[in-house]
């Protein structure tokens, strides 16, 4: 079965099984299963899959031997896992930020009515991610055994790949357009574009991946826009790289989580009268886990364009297995508490 088919067979899993949840939870409530339908969510994740798909792989019209589909299909569920936590940190950005912007006492309408339905727009784009994930993980056991099929030798793409990126960037500059109140302003301000922060950790990221051994930013970003021909030291020494600094992302985003509740419960006393500064305290931390998971799909897109020119010259893979469930589930379901900690203590004190 072809590439392509898979990954519309995993989106078509993934419906039906969300209906079936859906009508199982939702059946003795007011708006039914319909209170978990986000055209939204849905898209910046299924689209951005498809289309850093093909940037990964040039073979999504072909047949795969079965160690690089076996691998396709994890590399799928890490990614659609990832996509859903940055696209829910892209609401928690958005939502402390305007909150912090416009201030609690001008929303027109309840302010615990504004963060409750915000809160569960973003946990329910991490839902999404996961149905398809789960759809996936279902469907990597019927892969069909083929073997000795010769991966695709593809050009260098450049047109396809800057399209693609093209693309995915509109994707994700659509809903914020649409969504906004504000002609996008305080939006783009809540994703930390003036934060100097938030450039101080891509420095960080530039500098440790520049000291990694047989590795090469330049190359790097070359083959983020085409498929550059490379030697094997060369690609494993990128691989090897990206694995090192995606662990360095996230233990840098952890740091950062583990000072937002030190910062707001220290502070506490001092911003009762104010409760908008308790949203300004975590809109920081917020800022540099959402652009650390947008390097990490990005790293994690290279990944695989590497594993795929790894696999075409030797048939190995190197890949980081235990990072989803190592380094991104702690500090993430950390986050996630907190958030319902904070929605907790906002009901109490204000």
């Amino acid at each position: 079965m072809k590439n392509r088919n898979y990954l519309i067979l995993g989106n078509l899993l993934a419906i039906v099984l969300g209906l079936i949840f859906a009508m199982l939870t939702s059946e003795n409530t007011i708006k039914g299963y319909y209170m978990y339908l986000d055209t939204i969510g849905w898209i910046i994740i299924v689209i951005p899959l498809i289309l850093f798909y093909i940037i990964a792989f040039p073979d999504i019209n072909q047949v795969s031997d079965i160690k690089i589909m076996s691998y396709k299909m994890r590399w799928l569920q890490n990614m659609t896992i990832y996509l859903g936590i940055l696209g829910t940190f892209l609401g928690f950005t958005f939502l402390w930020g305007e909150i912090f912007e416009v201030g609690v006492k001008d929303i027109i309408n309840s302010p615990v009515a504004i963060l409750s339905r915000s809160l569960s727009i973003a946990f329910l784009t991490l839902v999404y991610a996961l149905l398809i994930s789960f759809s996936f993980y279902v469907l990597a056991f019927f892969v069909k055994e083929n073997s000795d099929i010769p991966t695709k030798e593809s050009g260098k793409r450049i047109f396809t790949n800057i399209i693609v990126i093209a693309v995915t960037i509109i994707v994700y500059l659509l809903p914020l357009t649409l969504e906004s109140s504000s002609s996008g302003i305080v939006e783009f301000k809540a994703m930390g574009f003036n934060n100097k922060y938030i450039f101080l950790l891509f420095f960080g990221v530039i500098v440790f991946y520049h000291f990694q051994p047989n590795s090469s930013i330049s190359m790097l970003i070359k083959n983020l826009f085409c498929d550059c021909k490379e030697s094997i030291d060369s690609v494993k020494g990128q691989l090897k790289a990206i694995n090192s600094t995606k662990r360095f992302i996230m233990g840098i985003c952890l740091i950062a989580f583990i000072f937002i509740p030190t910062a707001i419960f220290s502070t506490l006393s001092y911003v009762i009268s104010d409760s908008t500064q308790i949203f300004g305290l975590i809109t920081s931390g917020t800022q540099i886990f959402l652009w650390g998971f947008i390097l990490i799909v990005i790293l994690t897109t290279l990944e695989g364009k590497y594993n795929y020119k790894l696999f075409q010259h030797e048939g190995s893979i190197i890949e980081d297995r235990m990072f989803l469930p190592k380094y991104v589930a702690l500090p993430t379901i950390l986050y996630y508490l907190m958030v319902v900690i904070l929605f907790i203590l906002f009901n109490i004190l204000f």
